[in-house]
């Protein structure tokens, strides 16, 4: 007879079940794929020059072997899915150097937007081409970038080499590396190359040991290291670390190359370029599931590699390359960007979300709301609507988050103002609304029956977004950032926008998963000081975890950290799964953030949000 925990556990497991299987629903299909070692039966034709360069390197490294990848995906459109993000969070960036200026920055976002500290740019679609385009990288340099990453033999010898110089020339971490890489079924050359590169030669903060707050803990590989400010970044990263219980850099070394194993090499992505483009399918799933933004990861890390192999006479040792090919290629790759000069098309089809407010993204023309897309939001059409559905024109859109729905591209046939509701993105924008003196009734559509897909006051408050919301100011510090005004005691009223909601009355502010202190203080209006669960005073770059307290009154709400970590993940779906069942608490601000449809009732509804969310088929919105 089972016993109660029993059950619960089998209930648990099957709501699981059940849940993978609906977040399927949605997801970008997946294609048939199919891998193949036979080389000289590529199509000259559909695939223009992959086989004569294969077979160039082969006759100079006779030990080298290739697969090509049939990703069956239409060349056009893979491109579309990798430039997006404008304004948020671009799937590809590319360094602030002078080496990445011209056609290698994004037309829309150009050299004067910055992500990531100021660092780096958005990239262009020409660069994407360029990048993804293997063509450009079957050659003795760039060429393991495709190498396959699961273990193969190495020796203490042969990675003394390859770290000598670098933090990583320690015979303990040596040794965690080759342990690690055999464990964990990964290639220790490949591991040593990805600690370099997101590390650089001397480490950084996430390994140091001393980060305030974080002392003792170590992200060697800057595992969840995302956000916009330097803050963000570093606390996320060791948040995860200290989540993760990795408390030495050995212990960082193991951890992070199972998480590498089993989120990458394990589902399909064992190349360099499959962890940087997701064009590999065999999770079912296809573009979300990227390593990190930069461009140049893939080939940096392979030149690493290679350049290793060099030094210790390995280069013609037996080595395995996956190569990607493409429907509808062109017939000449992507030649390299210009530093000097800008080209002015696009694929892709970049639109300017033209509202007031908000507008509602919905599942079908004219269908049931799904999201909500907001002024001067930047998103994709992936189709032109070529019919009306009840009055006006639906055109599929996707936002920078991934989730793909429909909304209308203007006013309705009935309204007598006529406004465009997605504007191409490179049109130099409308002029702003006089705040002053109010809307005027042509900014505005008319009021229809409650289908209207245009602005509303109801789906959203009134406040416009930033520009910029993302931008954090380059003088901006974080030695005393809390410090509230000694004069006149300032209240904290209610308000809020997309990304916030301040409760004067319940003193409770309820944020979307990567708010950070600063989004919230602009909301507030004054200097307040933010703390964390252990009453430890926090940055404004820093994302707030649910449970952080403003001036010891309000309490942060995280939608969908359940945990109180800051991050929104599996981990919180579970949490929620097995509070529906009995055998976890949540009280207070937990059971709120848990209850992402704000029902009154947290169940297996709320953790499939959060799944969802973790995919990018969700927006968690306020």
């Amino acid at each position: 007879m089972q016993t109660k925990k029993g059950i619960k556990v089998a209930i648990i497991f099957a709501i699981t079940y059940i849940i993978i299987n609906l977040i399927m629903i949605g997801t970008v299909q997946a294609v048939e794929q199919k891998t193949s070692t036979q080389i000289e039966e590529i199509d000259d034709v559909k695939y223009p020059g992959i086989k004569q360069m294969i077979q160039n390197l082969q006759k100079d490294h006779p030990n080298w072997k290739f697969k090509i990848l049939y990703t069956g995906l239409d060349w056009e459109e893979v491109i579309t899915y990798e430039y997006m993000g404008h304004n948020g969070s671009p799937k590809n960036l590319v360094p602030v150097t002078s080496r990445c200026t011209g056609d290698w920055v994004c037309l829309y976002c150009k050299e004067d937007k910055y992500y990531d500290s100021g660092k780096w740019r958005c990239a262009s679609e020409t660069a994407i081409q360029y990048m993804m385009d293997a063509r450009n990288s079957i050659n003795n340099s760039d060429v393991f970038q495709f190498m396959e990453l699961t273990y193969q033999e190495a020796t203490v010898e042969r990675i003394k080499k390859m770290v000598t110089g670098t933090f990583l020339e320690n015979d303990s971490y040596i040794n965690a590396i080759l342990a690690a890489g055999k464990k964990h079924n990964v290639s220790p050359y490949y591991i040593v190359a990805l600690a370099i590169q997101e590390q650089g030669v001397d480490g950084s903060s996430t390994i140091s040991g001393n980060y305030e707050g974080y002392e003792g803990y170590y992200n060697i590989f800057n595992i969840n290291a995302s956000g916009n400010g330097e803050g963000t970044i570093i606390t996320r990263a060791l948040s995860y670390a200290k989540t993760n219980g990795w408390n030495s850099m050995e212990a960082s070394i193991d951890g992070g190359v199972s998480k590498i194993s089993t989120s990458y090499i394990g589902r399909g992505q064992n190349t360099l370029y499959f962890q940087k483009f997701d064009v590999e399918n065999s999770d079912g799933k296809l573009y979300w599931h990227q390593y990190q933004q930069n461009i140049l990861a893939a080939q940096n890390e392979g030149v690493t590699i290679r350049k290793t192999f060099e030094e210790i006479n390995a280069i013609d040792a037996e080595y395995t390359f996956v190569i990607p090919v493409y429907e509808n290629m062109p017939k000449e790759a992507q030649g390299k960007p210009s530093t000097t000069r800008t080209i002015n098309t696009l694929i892709s089809d970049l639109v300017r979300v033209n509202v007031n407010e908000t507008i509602a993204l919905r599942e079908t023309a004219n269908g049931k709301k799904s999201g909500t897309l907001y002024a001067n939001e930047i998103v994709t059409r992936l189709e032109k609507a070529e019919k009306q559905v009840n009055g006006t024109y639906w055109d599929k859109v996707m936002k920078c988050s991934g989730a793909i729905g429909y909304v209308a591209r203007e006013t309705y046939e009935s309204e007598s103002n006529y406004k465009l509701y997605l504007v191409p993105a490179l049109e130099e924008k409308a002029e702003e609304p006089n705040e002053e003196l109010g809307d005027t009734s042509a900014e505005k559509p008319a009021e229809t029956p409650s289908e209207n897909p245009g602005d509303t006051s109801t789906e959203k408050p009134t406040e416009t977004p930033s520009k910029n919301p993302e931008e954090t100011p380059k003088d901006q510090t974080t030695d005393n950032p809390n410090e509230t005004d000694k004069g006149e005691t300032q209240v904290i009223a209610s308000a809020s926008n997309e990304k916030i909601k301040i409760d004067a009355e319940a003193k409770q502010i309820t944020i979307t998963p990567e708010t950070t202190v600063k989004e919230i203080v602009d909301l507030i209006g004054f200097e307040v000081n933010t703390t964390d669960a252990e009453g430890k005073v926090i940055g404004k770059t820093t994302v707030p975890a649910t449970g952080t307290k403003i001036n010891d009154e309000f309490t942060i709400i995280m939608l969908g950290d359940a945990s109180g970590d800051g991050i929104v993940d599996a981990r919180d779906s579970l949490r929620i799964l097995k509070y529906s069942v009995g055998s976890y608490e949540l009280k207070d601000e937990f059971a709120k953030a848990a209850d992402l449809n704000k029902d009154g009732v947290i169940d297996s509804r709320d953790s499939l949000r959060i799944l969802k969310y973790s995919v990018q088929t969700f927006e968690i919105e306020i």
